[in-house]
């Protein structure tokens, strides 16, 4: 990941800036504040291999995965696809706290398979028996996911 310090831009304020968000995607780059409060931009290349250290130095909530070392943007999803997703997740969340069988949880989470794979599945399931594969993300993986196609 190339990362540079952007200093001249416009001279606003990160409201302005970022429109109110933690980053902003600009021709495949992203624009966020450090923890110095100054503005970086940086480029994800697709020909170089990441791990895990490169994609958590992305802003938090930046739409990417890891995924066989590579560094993928991942689209808004659409409308109908946070439907079945909002419909999917309560079903499986009223059967997994009546049976009080273990965790489920929605996107945005990662999960951290391996060095260079960490992903964000739409629903994800630990069971009572593996929850201490969670912590602040989910390291290996779930009893089970569900991804939800879009076309």
């Amino acid at each position: 990941m190339e990362t540079q310090y952007y200093h001249e831009l416009l001279k606003a304020t990160e409201e302005q800036d970022l429109g109110g968000m933690h980053f902003k995607i600009i021709d495949e780059q992203i624009l966020f504040q450090d923890e110095n409060g100054q503005f970086v931009i940086t480029t994800i290349s697709a020909e170089k291999d990441y791990n895990e250290h490169h994609f958590e130095l992305l802003p938090e909530m930046a739409p990417y995965q890891l995924i066989e070392g590579k560094i993928i943007f991942m689209y808004s999803p659409s409308f109908r696809h946070q439907q079945v997703l909002g419909k999917l997740y309560i079903e499986i969340g009223v059967f997994v706290n009546r049976e009080g069988i273990g965790e489920a949880v929605m996107a945005p989470l990662d999960v951290r398979l391996d060095e260079k794979n960490v992903v964000q599945p739409d629903i994800l399931f630990v069971s009572i028996r593996r929850a201490s594969i969670i912590e602040k993300k989910v390291h290996g993986a779930p009893d089970f996911i569900i991804e939800i196609l879009s076309t």
